[in-house]
């Protein structure tokens, strides 16, 4: 009997404490933002003031390397995109939660993607193909190219002769010998006698920097062997900027290297 009233009292006791931990309050979210360094390098760090909590739910822009956490202060965030970005965080314990949401603002330039050695197929025998993906990061040859892929093309190829070569838009590809389904619409600028990005500054571009103020006029220029390498301009549907360097002209293909906006 005494044992069973010593056991009563005990959880008596760390209800009691528990009560004591927590006191019936609901939690409060807040935090400090601060960044070290510029976009696309650009590094976050959190300072979580909350009060109450026991568990935390972050959600941050598209612009970090993750998107969510749970950790009470989450370390290691890389934002690589310029502008604006936005911290939620959710705090929560047994009585309830609370939300705020903060913002900062990241100096610098956004990020860029780069595609190297990507191979076009000159004409339609070629085993290569001549339609490419920025979506997919694939190439496509014409016969894989349906009405659910369709609109995910983003910039075709074709040539009359190697005096001859141009890259068109996927909703001017009867050009290359294809009417494409869905097809979006590229601006593309196959040729400039003095290229706004030359050749030295494609190959060191590091970030978009080159590309968010530059204007893409279409034209229905072409280029030749003899230009090569080539500096090819574009802006897609999306608004999205890039450059193509035309760099090796082969038999049956044309090798490039791309860099286009991440955002």
């Amino acid at each position: 009997m005494k044992n069973f009233t010593l056991l009563l009292v005990l959880l008596a006791v760390m209800i009691s404490c528990s009560d004591e931990d927590n006191d019936g309050a609901k939690p409060t979210a807040d935090f400090e933002l601060t960044v070290t360094g510029e976009s696309p390098n650009a590094e976050l760090t959190i300072n979580n003031l909350s009060s109450d909590a026991t568990s935390y739910e972050w959600t941050f822009g598209a612009q970090t390397i993750i998107e969510t956490s749970e950790e009470p202060e989450p370390e290691n965030i890389i934002i690589d995109k310029a502008g604006k970005l936005y911290v939620t965080l959710r705090a929560k314990n047994s009585e309830g939660s609370d939300s705020k949401t903060d913002s900062i603002e990241i100096a610098g330039y956004s990020a860029i993607k780069t595609y190297t050695d990507i191979t076009f197929g000159l004409n339609e025998n070629s085993t290569y193909g001549r339609f490419y993906s920025f979506d997919t990061e694939q190439i496509y040859t014409a016969n894989l190219i349906n009405g659910e892929n369709g609109s995910s093309i983003h910039i075709g190829f074709n040539s009359i002769t190697t005096s001859m070569l141009q890259f068109v838009s996927p909703d001017n590809a009867d050009d290359a010998g294809l009417a494409i389904p869905n097809a979006t619409h590229t601006i593309v600028d196959n040729y400039q006698s003095s290229p706004v990005i030359t050749v030295e500054e494609f190959d060191s571009m590091t970030n978009d920097s080159l590309l968010v103020d530059m204007t893409v006029t279409y034209d229905q220029d072409v280029f030749g062997s003899s230009t090569i390498p080539n500096m090819v301009f574009f802006e897609l549907e999306d608004g999205r900027k890039g450059t193509i360097k035309a760099k090796e002209l082969n038999s049956d293909n044309i090798v490039t290297d791309i860099k286009i906006q991440k955002y």
